[in-house]
């Protein structure tokens, strides 16, 4: 039987058939100096998301695909996907479902596909232009900045608007026009 090892996560297999359980990853040592450095830094980051005291991952450590966006970690080196590492119903965060879970999800999946797209924009175009306001810094890096930012602000703006009507239309809960998050 495998059990995730997010903190507040009961996922197991035997429970859950249909989840998927995903290995910590290791660090790649013999693929280059580069692929070792980005392999340990991913590494490093999915055990600060685990986030559990003393924890010693083992070859049997796994985490399921519900802290995933897209329900599996990306590529070793698409570092900049959403689920580069577990980022969803991470400890502290098991009671988010529902609707915020799902506006987080689209706005993640948003932003990583406008930069994608972009990318692919500057890379046919031939040449990358850097940000006249911000030296050293290249068009890419500029759009992740503002586009994180904005979905930010939407996200968070969609999640107050939930608290607010919920706080202005508390008997709609009681007629069933808004579920109860569990």
């Amino acid at each position: 039987m495998v059990c995730c090892v997010i903190h507040g996560c009961s996922n197991s297999s035997n429970k859950n058939p249909g989840v998927s359980f995903y290995a910590i990853p290791t660090v790649r040592k013999r693929e280059g100096k580069e692929t070792e450095q980005l392999s340990q830094r991913r590494r490093d980051l999915w055990l600060a998301r685990i986030n559990r005291v003393n924890f010693q991952p083992t070859p049997h450590s796994k985490v399921c695909s519900h802290h995933f966006t897209t329900g599996k970690p990306s590529y070793l080196h698409d570092s900049t996907h959403p689920d580069w590492a577990p980022s969803l119903k991470l400890a502290g965060e098991i009671g988010q479902t529902g609707k915020a879970e799902r506006s987080r999800k689209g706005c993640v999946m948003g932003r990583y596909n406008r930069v994608q797209q972009r990318r692919a924009q500057a890379s046919s175009s031939g040449s990358v232009a850097q940000e006249q306001d911000s030296p050293g810094m290249n068009t890419t890096e500029a759009y992740n900045e503002r586009d994180q930012l904005q979905s930010h602000q939407l996200c968070r703006s969609a999640l107050l608007m939930d608290m607010a009507l919920r706080k202005v239309c508390p008997q709609a809960l009681g007629e069933g026009l808004w579920k109860k998050d569990p």
